[in-house]
C-alpha cells in the first residue's frame, strides 16, 4: 500500500505539472466559448453564449467556484477543471477497490494517462466533469445508494446532454441488480428507481420545451438524426489505443473465429452497414484539416474508397477483440449496448463523446498478463506527452 500511495502521489504531481504547462497558453478551440459562458455567470449575466449547445452545468459550477475566491481569469478556470480531473482519478481508484476488493494501480494509471483523455484534464471543457459524475454515480450504486446515485446521474446530464444514455445505463444496472430484469416487478422497483424516472421525465420535458437537444445552434446538433459515425470511429480508436491488448488477443481471436464461423457473416453485415452509413458530413468535421487530427483522418477516409475499405480492417479486428475480451462481471456487459445508444444521436464525429465508455471499459475489463498492462501504460505515457506537447504548441488538436 505504501508503494501505491507513492505512485498515486506521483500521478497527482504529474497532473499538477500538466496544469502548469498548459495554464498560461491562450484558450484552445472550445475553451474560449466555455470560458466566455463562465465569465457571463460570474458577471451576473445568465444569458447563453452563442453556439453553446450543452446544458451549462459545468459552466455554472466553475463560475461558482471562481466567484467564491473572487477570481476571473482562465488560469483559475483551468485550475478548477484540474481539481475536477484529480477528483475523477481518485473516484476511479476507489471504484477499482470496490469492484476488485483491492485497488488496481495499473487500471488507475491507464485511466489517468489515456491519451485522448489526458490532454483535457487541464482544459476548460465539460467532458471531465461529465465523466466524473458518471463514475461517482456508478460508485454509489455499488454501495447500493441508489437514490443518491440517480441524483448524481441527473447532474451528469447537466454537464453533458448525451449522459442521458448513461443515466439509463445506471437505471438498468440498478434494476438488473435487484430484479434480474423481471419486468413484473416494475412497480415494486419504484422505491429504488423513482429518481431515475424523474431524470427521464425532466429530460423529455427539456427536449419538448427546447424543441431539440441543442440549446442555441440547433443546426449543428439536430434531434432525431441517428448516425453510425461515432460508433465506427470509436472501434477504430479502440484498435489503436488498446493495441497491446489487441495483439495479445490474436490467438484467442483465431480460436474464436475457428469455433464460430458464423461470425464472418456478422462481420460482412456490419461491413455493409459501414459502407452504407459511415460518413463525415458535419461542417465541424470539414474544417481545419491540418489542425484537427480526427478531421484530417476522416477527410482522407471518406473521400477515397480504397482508404474507406482499409479503415474497416482495424474496426473488424476491434470487434473480434472485444468478442474475446472478458469483462470482470456479466452485468458489466451492459456497457456495450449503452455505448451505442450514447453515440448514435450525434452527427458530429468527436472522440470526446467516447470518454465515458472507454473509461468504463478500462474499469470493467479483466486484466491480462502484467506485460500487456504495463506496456499499455508505457504507450499511454508516451502518446500523452507527445499529444500534450503539440496541443500546447497549437500544432494539432484531437
Amino acid at each position: 500500500m505504501v508503494g501505491q500511495a507513492l505512485a498515486l502521489s506521483l500521478v497527482f504531481v504529474i497532473l499538477l505539472a500538466e496544469f502548469m504547462f498548459m495554464s498560461t497558453i491562450r484558450p484552445l478551440v472550445d475553451e474560449g466559448n466555455n470560458f466566455r459562458q463562465i465569465t457571463r455567470y460570474i458577471n451576473g449575466d445568465f444569458s447563453m453564449q452563442p453556439q453553446m449547445n450543452v446544458i451549462p452545468g459545468y459552466h455554472a459550477l466553475v463560475a461558482l467556484a471562481m466567484a467564491a475566491f473572487h477570481k476571473t481569469g482562465i488560469f483559475t478556470a483551468r485550475l478548477v477543471s484540474m481539481g475536477i480531473s484529480i477528483l475523477s482519478v481518485a473516484v476511479f481508484y476507489l471504484l477499482t477497490l470496490k469492484i476488485y476488493k483491492r485497488p488496481s494501480l495499473t487500471k488507475t494509471l491507464q485511466y489517468t494517462f489515456f491519451p485522448i483523455l489526458f490532454p483535457f484534464f487541464a482544459l476548460v471543457y465539460t467532458d471531465i466533469l461529465a465523466l466524473l459524475l458518471v463514475l461517482l454515480a456508478f460508485y454509489l450504486i455499488l454501495w447500493k445508494r441508489y437514490t443518491l446515485a440517480g441524483f448524481v446521474g441527473i447532474l451528469s446530464v447537466l454537464a453533458r446532454t448525451n449522459n442521458i444514455a448513461w443515466l439509463a445505463f445506471l437505471y438498468v444496472f440498478v434494476y438488473f441488480e435487484n430484479y434480474r430484469l423481471n419486468w413484473q416487478d416494475f412497480l415494486k422497483s419504484w422505491r429504488k428507481t423513482w429518481i431515475y424516472w424523474v431524470g427521464f421525465i425532466a429530460f423529455l420535458a427539456f427536449l419538448v420545451l427546447n424543441k431539440g437537444i441543442a440549446l442555441t445552434d440547433k443546426a449543428a446538433q439536430p434531434t432525431g438524426v441517428f448516425q453510425t459515425g461515432n460508433v465506427f470511429f470509436l472501434l477504430f480508436l479502440f484498435f489503436l489505443l488498446f493495441l497491446p491488448l489487441n495483439i495479445a488477443n490474436f490467438p484467442r481471436i483465431v480460436r474464436f473465429v475457428r469455433d464460430h464461423k458464423w461470425t464472418w457473416w456478422g462481420i460482412i453485415v456490419i461491413f455493409l452497414v459501414y459502407l452504407l452509413t459511415f460518413s463525415s458530413t458535419h461542417h465541424y468535421n470539414e474544417i481545419d484539416l491540418d489542425y484537427y487530427l480526427r478531421n484530417k483522418l476522416l477527410a482522407a477516409v471518406t473521400t477515397n474508397r480504397g482508404l474507406e475499405i482499409a479503415f474497416f480492417i482495424p474496426i473488424a479486428y476491434a470487434l473480434f477483440s472485444l468478442c474475446v475480451t472478458t469483462l470482470h462481471e456479466k452485468r458489466f456487459y451492459w456497457l456495450y449496448p449503452f455505448t451505442v445508444l450514447s453515440l448514435i444521436p450525434f452527427w458530429l464525429i468527436e472522440p470526446r463523446y467516447s470518454f465515458v465508455p472507454l473509461a468504463l471499459f478500462i474499469l470493467f475489463k479483466k486484466e491480462r498478463s502484467p506485460w500487456v498492462e504495463w506496456i499499455t501504460i508505457g504507450m499511454y505515457l508516451v502518446l500523452s506527452a507527445v499529444l500534450l506537447y503539440f496541443i500546447h504548441n497549437k500544432t494539432i488538436f484531437i
